[in-house]
């Protein structure tokens, strides 16, 4: 009677939660309907209001790849997800330049959590913008260095004369765990091939700081990525980078007031002043918060991307396949690129007629080292039948570089973190934490001498040391090996600039791991050419997922944006790290270190 009662009132509980939750889908789908019927025509507008302004904040990371959970960004009003994706926002930008009736941007920012290589792209598309005659008017009340390398594009910048303004440099702090390891009693073994000096990603787990390969490696890194950064930082005040250098080594930019003083801001002012100066850019009579043409960038997209749609009616197909998240096996999910979905993608892009040419988008730091190789076999096959273009994004490092190497042409950003050529493998001993901190003791039955292996509640032996070591030498070997024939290099040459290490996107264009340096667009423009195509249109793969199961999908990746929101942001970062030193198990693909730049 007890289990009944208990089975009768599970199910009561599930079946009720189970309602609500289908309650909520049907009532979000309904309000996408009623938008598709009545809101249609508001839509179909060709064209915004006169003397437009477009309002741009960036209060989210521009990504490659749709938010998977489509009900993440809903907005029940419209029913449209109002998340914009780097190659939206860049054919919106460049469909802006072009508008008649937009006549500037007003760059909203203080903070900017987009990566490197597509913020690089962003740059470059508001370059573009200013070029066509338009103005780009910034304001801000903290701005940080990061944002100032969108603002410096501006044609006027203001800030708050009491706000923070802070030129710092670049530089990294890596964390290291081998003194909590020793003192938990784990004991890490780690083991990467011969020559792989510069894979550090297993140095945090073996040594208490950074190794000289990986002091060498990363200083190369930075100052390579810091001559882009830094001449677009240098743009707005016209100063030699050598003058840059000295004032961000003495730490004199601190203050919206150092900014004016060294000429990294042109007005200091409120925000009310600032929008009366817009105003007057734009040819307004006076601001109104309710009367003024000041558009959202999200808003414009919906009338330049539904004019974009009707022009491109090609039957020509060019494919934007996106692989954005570290490389696994099995199906993807946010901020995961799975073997499994992914190469479903490939083979329906291979098999349709329609689609003539395939631009791979790659964002990744790498994973799994067989993911990589089964992603590869199949974007082979693909390149067989039509041409294939790799577009690399703030990264394509490792397993990342590894399904992009056989690519007919690949593109790199300055800024994009590519290379790692290299592997390892990683296990842990927890005998010591397990029988001596708590009191946790193991026993095993084998019927073979090594039935339990891999293991970690137990030291491994000579001859499984041995194993896994000719496993990281023989992945490392096909590694190079994929790389010499999809760059045509010998394998010494490969090895040479292998090794782990990783480069940015200039460098490995002079090495020959890229062929050009261009965003997503010039990739796309390759891959027509390649097809021969004049006329094309274009398509972002994979398709959104199944709403039901991409909703409780999404719910950790919503849990742990509204963690971030209440300041518990940190938190988030270290069980991330977590979760990836889990899958570090076995043998891995992946760049050394992860790197994040102040927003």
């Amino acid at each position: 009677m007890k289990n009944f009662w208990g089975s009768f009132l599970g199910s009561i509980l599930g079946a009720s939660i189970a309602g609500i939750l289908f309650a909520f889908l049907v009532i979000a789908g309904v309000a996408a309907v009623i938008s598709s019927e009545f809101g249609g025509a508001e839509q179909a507008k060709t064209e915004a209001e006169d003397k437009t302004v477009l309002h741009l904040t960036f209060s989210y990371p521009v990504v490659d790849a749709s938010d998977q959970n489509p009900f993440a960004e809903i907005d029940f009003g419209s029913g449209t997800n109002t998340k914009l994706t780097l190659w939206e926002t860049i054919n919106i930008l460049d469909y802006a330049s072009t508008d008649a009736k937009v006549v500037g941007l007003f760059l909203d920012i203080e903070g900017l959590s987009t990566g490197m290589g597509n913020a690089y792209e962003i740059r470059q598309a508001l370059e573009r913008f200013k070029a066509k005659g338009k103005f780009i008017a910034t304001y801000s009340e903290g701005l940080s260095q990061k944002a100032y390398y969108f603002a410096s594009v501006s044609t006027h910048l203001s800030l708050n004369a009491h706000s923070d303004f802070l030129l710092n440099g670049m530089g990294a702090e890596l964390l290291f765990f081998r003194g909590v390891l020793d003192k938990l009693g784990v004991e890490p073994y780690a083991v990467r091939p011969v020559g792989n000096k510069f894979k550090s990603a297993v140095e945090p787990f073996l040594l208490a700081q950074a190794s000289e390969s990986n002091r060498i490696q990363m200083r190369s890194l930075m100052g390579s990525m810091w001559k882009s950064m830094g001449a677009a930082l240098a743009t707005k005040n016209k100063i030699k980078p050598l003058v840059l250098d000295s004032l961000i080594n003495g730490l004199f930019v601190t203050s919206a007031l150092d900014a004016q003083k060294h000429r990294f801001s042109d007005t200091l002012e409120y925000r009310d002043e600032f929008m009366n100066r817009l105003a007057k850019l734009a040819g307004w009579e006076e601001w109104s918060p309710e009367d003024s043409p000041l558009l959202p960038l999200d808003a414009y997209g919906k009338i330049a991307l539904t004019n974009l749609a009707l022009d491109d009616d090609s039957e020509n197909q060019i494919a934007i396949l996106v692989a954005e998240g570290d490389i696994v096996d099995g199906k993807s999910s946010q901020g995961m690129v799975g073997s499994k979905s992914l190469n479903q993608s490939i083979r329906e892009l291979r098999e349709n007629d329609e689609v003539k040419a395939v631009v791979l988008r790659v964002n990744s730091p790498g994973g799994s080292a067989l993911a990589s190789e089964l992603m590869w076999r199949e974007l082979a096959l693909l390149k067989a039948k039509k041409p294939v273009v790799v577009s690399m994004g703030n990264l394509a490092a490792s397993g990342g570089y590894y399904i992009a190497c056989h690519a007919s042409k690949i593109y790199a950003n300055p800024t994009t973190i590519t290379g790692s050529i290299g592997v390892f493998g990683l296990l842990f001993n927890a005998k010591g934490l397990l029988n001596d901190k708590l009191g946790v003791t193991t026993d095993t039955v084998n019927l073979h001498n090594n039935g339990d292996f891999p293991t970690g509640s137990r030291p491994l032996r000579d001859r499984e040391k041995q194993v896994l070591e000719n496993m990281v030498t023989r992945i490392y070997g096909e590694f190079t090996q994929r790389v010499a024939d999809g760059r045509k290099m010998k394998i010494e040459q490969v090895d040479s600039i292998g090794q782990g290490r990783v480069w940015s996107g200039e460098q490995a264009k002079q090495l020959g791991l890229v062929d050009e340096l261009g965003g997503l667009k010039d990739a796309v423009k390759a891959a027509a050419k390649l097809a021969k195509l004049d006329d094309f249109s274009t398509a972002v793969y994979p398709k959104p997922a199944d709403p039901f199961q991409a909703f409780f999908d999404g719910l950790s990746e919503n849990s742990k944006a509204i963690l971030k929101k209440e300041g518990l942001g940190l938190g988030i970062e270290w069980l991330t790290l977590v979760k990836k030193v889990e899958n570090m198990k076995g043998v891995n693909a992946r760049m050394p270190f992860d790197i994040k730049f102040n927003d």
